[in-house]
């Protein structure tokens, strides 16, 4: 039983961290890589860690965009022909100031307030980040992905536990030559 009480510990961890392992073993002061280690000595263990991962995931609210609706954009353009700046219009309905002048493209009430406000249009092009930023694919991560591709866990489980996006994962999978499983 004293064997399994620290385990028991980081998978409680686990949840409160939204199932990101670094975070579980941080917070609870254990080696980054225990949860590896504890994965490879014990596969029912690796089998409760990606149930909690799968859990936590399929919990998340959806990341995808919305449509903003018509109501709110009456309120943002309201609140700029009051004399509020475009920045805290946008805040106030919950999306950022490039979002409300793409919103506008739709909104004639919106696009007006906007123009009237700005007229040279939404903010100037920044210029890009340079193309290349250090890869975040360290040897620890890259031993984990091998051995969880190699062991056909989902792409969305893999990217969870590497505290990546499921796209990352994809291109990391291409970096390190792994097959490619069509999922």
């Amino acid at each position: 039983m004293q064997r399994l009480a620290p385990k028991g510990d980081f998978l409680a961890a686990l949840i409160r961290a939204q199932g990101r392992p670094l975070d579980a073993a941080r917070n609870l002061g254990l080696d980054e890589d225990i949860s590896h280690t504890w994965r490879m000595e014990d596969p029912l263990y690796a089998k409760a860690e990606d149930a909690i991962i799968t859990w936590i995931a399929s919990n998340r609210p959806p990341t995808g965009r919305r449509k903003t609706p018509d109501e709110e954009l009456d309120k943002a353009a309201a609140l700029i022909e009051c004399g509020t700046t475009i920045e805290a219009a946008s805040s106030a309905i919950g999306i950022t100031s490039a979002g409300l002048w793409k919103a506008s493209k739709r909104h004639e009430r919106l696009r007006g307030a906007l123009v009237a406000r700005s007229p040279r249009g939404p903010f100037p092009k920044r210029p890009r980040p340079r193309r290349g930023a250090p890869s975040k694919l360290t040897q620890g991560k890259e031993r984990e992905l091998r051995n969880l591709w190699a062991s056909n866990t989902p792409v969305r489980i893999i990217a969870a536990r590497l505290e990546v996006s499921d796209t990352t994962v994809q291109a990391w999978r291409k970096k390190l030559d792994l097959p490619n499983r069509g999922t």
